[in-house]
């Protein structure tokens, strides 16, 4: 994601930058220094970033682990395999959900 991208995205949400702050779970400055080009735009800042543009809620679990009926949503996504690459490098260290993404890319 380019800082024109991060801004255009701010901007399409209805967004300032605190707004975009308290969306993204981020510092007070870090959207101003990622609009300025301060800062580097992580993977996971776009992804959140993809995700509440599509209206997608923070993850939930039910008592086995995996999402609720009525939690899980339906997003079609287009992962190149750099893409699926770049979440594979992540590791354990992701959120459980990105191992459906990965298992359904795998298995295309």
């Amino acid at each position: 994601m380019t800082k024109e991208d991060f801004k255009a995205w701010r901007e399409h949400m209805g967004f300032n930058r605190r707004q975009a702050c308290d969306a993204l779970g981020l510092g007070r400055n870090t959207p101003q220094r990622y609009e300025d080009g301060k800062a580097n735009i992580p993977l996971y800042v776009a992804l959140a970033c993809a995700a509440l543009a599509h209206g997608l809620s923070p993850w939930t679990k039910n008592d086995n682990g995996r999402p609720g009926k009525a939690d899980r949503e339906t997003v079609t996504l287009s992962l190149t395999p750099t893409t699926v690459a770049r979440f594979k490098a992540l590791g354990d260290n992701w959120r459980p959900i990105m191992a459906d993404v990965l298992e359904h890319a795998d298995n295309k």
